[in-house]
């Protein structure tokens, strides 16, 4: 037998449908924008091998990455992680890209060589890796906010 829907199920069913839709984007909007950005995780692994030679004994890797500068991440915010990376103590620095959100429209371009500036004094110390993501040299390339000796990796 074909069950028939009344106007008034078929307007019931289309509502619960548009509000769960609403939450669900509100939801995911609310978390990308003001929980994502502000959580940061820190994994610690030990590595054990009779590869690894005994010299690497006491080595403390510490990789980043997805910074995503924009809206949702300010400079004030990096600067707290070069805080938390420094406190840290470690012994290699791997940064492994994604540091804009969206390069060609950062807001503050000219602010950019200030973290770079702060990067470079974190790292003196200690032996680092920068990889930059094709984004990340597009907002180099395209509005020209960086000189290379800005750069200076």
């Amino acid at each position: 037998m074909k069950k028939t829907y009344t106007r008034r199920s078929f307007l019931k069913g289309l509502a619960s449908i548009s509000l769960g839709s609403l939450l669900t984007t509100s939801f995911g909007y609310t978390y990308a924008k003001y929980i994502e950005p502000r959580r940061l995780q820190i994994v610690r692994h030990t590595i054990t091998s009779k590869n690894i030679p005994k010299s690497f004994n006491g080595i403390k890797i510490l990789q980043f990455s997805d910074i995503h500068l924009g809206l949702s991440y300010d400079l004030l915010q990096l600067e707290q992680l070069m805080v938390t990376i420094n406190n840290l103590k470690p012994t290699i620095i791997l940064f492994t890209g994604d540091l804009m959100d969206v390069p060609n429209e950062y807001p503050h371009p000219e602010r950019i060589p200030r973290f770079y500036r702060g990067f470079r004094l974190l790292l003196e110390s200690m032996p680092y890796m920068v990889t930059m993501i094709t984004e990340d040299m597009e907002q180099i390339s395209i509005n020209k906010p960086l000189k290379t000796q800005d750069l200076d990796f």
